[in-house]
């Protein structure tokens, strides 16, 4: 039924002990030896942290009363990784009680971990953000719903980076659509439609979308709704209010999870897409950073490179004396054909065929000359005009600068290796 607060199961950080569960005559369950109870009881078993085998730690979970998972709820996560999931590793009964063994986290779980260290940066709140989608997601895919998502529930596997499971299965149920079944879970966390039994893979996300709020805020929203004397109207017309302390980044992601409307709310198909525009953000936040300095120190080394070549390559100059004489030759050439007479007799200056001939093969070698002159200048021209496109790209955070700084380099190096080859 539904709880206003139920601890959640799995970790041994909380809140405050309140009382400890009962700790059986036996110090050994189903060979599993019992070392303590967790400071915080379950709200519907009792949990105690025991070794087994190698010295390993374990969580042990005794259900109290006919409380207990569905026998298709578990054979469903059986079936299922453990990656995002806090897989039971053996399910039995122990003097006439259901019993579940799953591993321990001594980081205890999501609710402790805010406790004790406040507001989560935005880096944790993204990994929060996609973890839980990922484990809601390979719930549902299996045909489960969860049906009481809150911090307590999700255990903390580790702290840096934050790496989180989601736990306590016991109120999840195998239904692929909606449904109308008794009110279950944690009141504060419970979409509207739940409180009149109706149950939808939607559910799961709305209470992700109060599990951000804690996390971006730091108190629980117990805490923060407890004195609010319209929260029972609040939490059935799906009107939880956003705190004003909450940046407005985060609120169109808030939006969509706390859509009163099951059938809009947000799903894992549109966190996804919001997780995927965030990302690049941050990755033309980091470009913005990291690689303006990278292309300038190229760009400048490049420059310097080429002007020594330049400087010290004693080929350059002569190659440029050579074109000029070249001209020269190919307009004395012009100016004797021109003055030569109509039988085609050479003019009386001693001149002879070879050197027409040499002079025409000197008008070829001429336009070569030119026509990879005029490529070199062409590629010099294209090669700054793509340095300055992809640096000022980086440098705003326009997609493609990294290729026009490739483009501009390749034509660069050409410019400069061809007129070697060709000398």
């Amino acid at each position: 039924m539904l709880s206003e607060t139920s601890p959640g199961s799995g970790g041994n950080d909380a809140f405050a002990p309140a009382m400890h569960p009962y700790l059986p005559n036996s110090a050994t369950i189903a060979g599993y030896k019992i070392l303590s109870p967790f400071p915080e009881p379950g709200a519907q078993a009792d949990l105690y942290v025991a070794e087994g085998h190698a010295n390993q730690r374990y969580a042990v979970k005794l259900y109290r009363g006919l409380t207990a998972p569905s026998a298709a709820t578990a054979r469903a996560l059986a079936e299922l990784s453990s990656h995002r999931l806090l897989i039971p590793l053996f399910q039995g009964e122990w003097e006439g009680r259901i019993m579940e063994v799953t591993q321990f986290f001594p980081h205890g779980n999501l609710a402790g971990f805010i406790k004790r260290n406040g507001p989560l940066d935005k880096e944790q709140v993204l990994r929060l953000v996609r973890q839980v989608t990922d484990g809601l997601e390979q719930l549902h895919k299996a045909g489960i719903q969860h049906r009481d998502l809150k911090p307590t529930n999700i255990l903390v596997r580790s702290e840096q980076p934050l790496d989180l499971v989601l736990a306590d299965f016991g109120l999840a149920a195998v239904a692929d659509t909606t449904v109308l079944t008794q009110p279950h879970g944690t009141v504060f966390y419970s979409a509207p439609e739940t409180l009149t039994g109706m149950y939808s893979r939607a559910s799961d996300y709305w209470s992700l979308g109060i599990i951000l709020i804690e996390a971006l805020t730091g108190s629980s929203i117990a805490a923060t709704l407890r004195n609010d004397v319209l929260l029972p109207y609040r939490i059935v017309q799906g009107k939880v209010p956003i705190p004003p302390a909450v940046a407005k980044g985060w609120q169109p992601l808030l939006r969509g999870l706390l859509q009163r409307d099951h059938y809009r709310r947000w799903q894992a198909a549109e966190i996804r897409s919001w997780l995927d525009r965030e990302n690049r953000k941050l990755g033309v936040a980091a470009e913005r950073k990291a690689r303006p300095l990278f292309i300038a120190s190229l760009a400048l080394a490049l420059a310097v490179t080429i002007g020594a070549g330049l400087c010290l390559d004693p080929g350059v100059p002569a190659r440029i004396n050579i074109f000029g004489n070249a001209l020269s030759a190919a307009g004395s050439a012009d100016g004797h054909s021109v003055m030569s007479g109509p039988s085609g007799a050479l003019p009386g200056n001693g001149a002879t065929a070879a050197q027409v001939e040499s002079n025409k093969r000197s008008t070829s070698i001429d336009l070569f000359t030119l026509t990879i002159t005029t490529t070199i200048a062409l590629a010099w021209i294209l090669s700054g005009i793509f340095l300055l496109i992809g640096i000022s790209h980086a440098i705003s955070g326009a997609p493609h600068g990294v290729v026009s700084v490739f483009l501009g380099i390749l034509l660069a190096v050409g410019a400069y290796f061809l007129p070697r080859l060709w000398g």
